[in-house]
């Protein structure tokens, strides 16, 4: 599978970085393939633990990680992200949660954080209608993630809304709040959520 990082975009809306990424479409349609062919068995229910009101996620074992080629790809935009971010290079990538979301109309995530140290969200598919440009003004954000960080400030803003496309990647610090909205129209939107540790020493620097 392909790895390149088309597009980088490196948000600072109000301190913590946001990367906004985006796959190549050869990429995405072989990652939907494996996971349509997916058994059960491999995308154990997570829901349970997971903060939202969203009925189909699952985890992505580490060996089934392995098998969609997942490692590789998300190594390299997370480098791109800490390079961009920092002007370090990353030394260690180790991702120990991934999960599967399947968003049905209707479902949605309430504010929460994650954990590790690096967290991130890649959309494998976008219901038709979705990302219409009526959906997408100004007081509609149907199907959007929304991250929060401090209040209300002259010259700082503490909501930043992404609405994403199909390929498009996020990667923000773990402690980010963030909210996905529900959306209206039909179909599933799939997207891979996992979390990262990077070097210690880049983690704790303060800068």
């Amino acid at each position: 599978m392909s790895d390149s990082t088309n597009t980088t975009s490196i948000y600072r809306p109000f301190g913590p970085p946001i990367g906004i990424f985006k796959i190549d479409p050869s990429t995405v349609k072989k990652l939907k393939e494996k996971l349509t062919k997916t058994p059960d068995k491999k995308l154990s229910p997570y829901g349970q633990k997971l903060a939202g009101e969203i009925k189909k996620e699952g985890l992505i074992s580490p060996d089934f990680f392995l098998d969609l080629g997942l490692g590789p790809i998300l190594s390299k935009f997370l480098s791109s992200y800490i390079r961009t971010a920092t002007g370090q290079n990353l030394k260690k990538c180790e991702f120990v949660d991934c999960w599967l979301v399947q968003q049905a109309a209707n479902e949605y995530n309430p504010t929460h954080f994650h954990g590790g140290h690096v967290s991130g969200v890649l959309w494998l598919q976008i219901p038709s209608g979705m990302n219409s440009d009526s959906i997408k003004s100004a007081n509609k954000l149907n199907g959007a993630i929304s991250f929060t960080h401090g209040s209300a400030q002259f010259l700082s803003q503490p909501i930043f809304n992404f609405v994403p496309e199909e390929g498009s990647l996020a990667l923000f610090p773990h402690y980010l709040m963030h909210t996905v909205y529900p959306f209206k129209v039909k179909g599933e939107r799939w997207s891979i959520a996992f979390n990262a540790l990077i070097d210690s020493d880049i983690y704790n620097a303060i800068r």
